[in-house]
């Protein structure tokens, strides 16, 4: 162990300037719960476009500096070394040895997977099987992709549900979940019922989504999440501003994690903080606080 942390640490010797502290953690110290907590690389976006942080040093960065040992990496800030097996398993091999969990490769700005032009989606989807591969050497257990298309709602459906079985059958045999977030931009790949529609007609094991609690502002939050919750594979707590008192300003918390504990879901819900009045630090430790406040009320209550 102590050989190649030492390779990665003079590869990441960058990290000195963020006034790490050693770690003594051990995986097995930590107490075992309904759900563990992933960082999103999106919380500190600016960081990692500007290059101030790199994605190699973040597994130690997550796990010394912010006590989380999940990760959900962003296709933008690994496009040195997604087509690198030997970088991604470098990283993977320094994780484990911090107890860290590569939980997923959020893709972003490849491509619409219902692309209505046949040769574009056929596209889309090729670039999309290549980050299945960069995850399967990572050891992340999903990718996430959206739903976004062009067309009727029919046309859609069809051509997302098409791709998204497309990519599931390649991922299948590597291991690798094939997650839909709702996000916007496109009429209906935000939406809860349009979701599920996919999911129901796709109906494979490996193909499930991912709620973001904060993403549906133009419907209700808590019955969207209800809909596609029971096909989860993962969670994305994103969080945009927080009172006085510790509570998110959009999204009531107790509510939303109730609903999520009664779906069944038992696996990783990743901070994703996209507030702009304070620092990415202060909303990743507002939000990690607030879930593990949350975690312990609702299993107290069962």
């Amino acid at each position: 162990m102590e050989n190649s942390k030492r390779e990665f640490l003079k590869f990441a010797a960058s990290l000195s300037a963020l006034a790490v502290l050693p770690t003594s953690f051990s995986i097995d110290s930590r107490p075992k719960s309904w759900f563990e907590i992933s960082i999103a690389q999106w919380s500190f976006q600016r960081q990692f476009y500007s290059g101030e942080m790199k994605t190699a040093e973040f597994p130690i960065f997550a796990a010394e500096k912010l006590g989380i040992y999940g990760i959900d990496y962003l296709s933008d800030f690994m496009l040195d070394i997604y087509k690198n097996p030997q970088a991604l398993k470098q990283i993977k091999r320094v994780s484990d040895e911090l107890g860290v969990k590569n939980e997923m490769i959020m893709c972003h700005k490849e491509g619409r997977i219902g692309n209505v032009d046949p040769l574009k989606r056929q596209s889309v989807i090729d670039a999309h099987f290549r980050w299945v591969e960069a995850a399967h050497h990572l050891g992340c257990q999903s990718i996430r992709v959206n739903a976004r298309s062009g067309g009727t709602r029919q046309q859609q459906l069809d051509l997302v549900s098409d791709s998204l079985s497309k990519i599931s059958q390649f991922a299948k045999p590597l291991g690798i979940n094939i997650i839909v977030e709702n996000l916007w931009g496109s009429d209906f790949s935000y939406k809860a019922d349009f979701i599920k529609e996919v999911m129901d007609t796709v109906n494979m094991e490996n193909c499930g989504t991912l709620p973001d609690l904060n993403n549906f502002r133009y419907d209700d939050p808590y019955k969207s999440v209800e809909v596609i919750m029971p096909y989860a594979k993962a969670v994305s707590a994103k969080s945009l501003d927080f009172d006085p008192k510790g509570k998110e300003k959009y999204i009531d918390y107790a509510r939303m994690m109730k609903i999520v504990y009664d779906s069944g879901f038992r696996g990783y819900v990743g901070i994703e903080w996209e507030g702009c009045k304070k620092t990415p630090l202060e909303g990743v430790l507002l939000t990690k606080a607030l879930l593990e406040k949350t975690r312990d009320e609702i299993a107290l209550s069962k």
